[in-house]
C-alpha cells in the first residue's frame, strides 16, 4: 500500500514538473519575439533574409512591440549584403491591425515610415513574391533590416 501512494506521489511531482518545464521553455522561446523600446534600448534592428521563395507565397514574423515614453513609433528598411531578390519582394508592416505600409519592398528601402503606438502592440512583418513574378528571380536571395525607433514627438 506505501509502494502504491509512493508511486501516485512521484507520478503527479513527474507530471507537475513536465508541465513547469513547458511553461519555462514557452516562455523564454515567445519572449524572443518581444521588442522593448524603453530609457534604456532606444532601437531595434530586425534581420531577415530571403531565399528559395516562389510567386505566391510569403513570409511572416509576429512580434510584440512594447513602447515607453512616445506616442509613435517609426519604422525603416534597410539594405543588407544580399540584394537580388529585392526588385521582386513586397512588403507589409502592420501594427495593432493597421497597415503601416504595404507595397514594393524597393520602394520603402530609406524611407521613415511613421505610427501611433504605445504600450503594448502587435507587430506583424509580412514578406511576398506576386504571383506575376517570373523566373528571372528564381535562385535569389536578399537580407535586409527593419529599424525600430520611439519617434519622440
Amino acid at each position: 500500500m506505501k509502494a502504491k501512494i509512493w508511486l501516485i506521489i512521484l507520478g503527479v511531482l513527474a507530471v507537475a514538473a513536465a508541465i513547469g518545464a513547458a511553461l519555462f521553455v514557452n516562455y523564454y522561446v515567445a519572449s524572443d519575439n518581444v521588442i522593448s523600446l524603453d530609457g534604456d534600448n532606444e532601437s531595434e534592428t530586425l534581420s531577415f533574409t530571403c531565399e528559395n521563395m516562389s510567386p505566391g507565397v510569403e513570409s511572416s514574423s509576429d512580434y510584440v512591440l512594447e513602447i515607453a515614453f512616445a506616442d509613435e513609433v517609426s519604422f525603416t528598411f534597410i539594405e543588407g549584403e544580399e540584394s537580388g531578390l529585392l526588385p521582386y519582394l513586397d512588403a507589409e508592416i502592420v501594427l495593432d491591425g493597421v497597415s503601416v505600409y504595404s507595397g514594393p519592398l524597393e520602394d520603402a528601402l530609406g524611407e521613415r515610415l511613421v505610427a501611433p503606438a504605445g504600450g503594448d502592440s502587435a507587430l506583424k512583418v509580412t514578406f511576398s513574391l506576386d504571383l506575376s513574378v517570373d523566373n528571372s528571380a528564381q535562385g535569389k536571395s536578399a537580407q535586409f533590416y527593419l529599424d525600430i525607433k520611439p519617434n519622440y514627438t
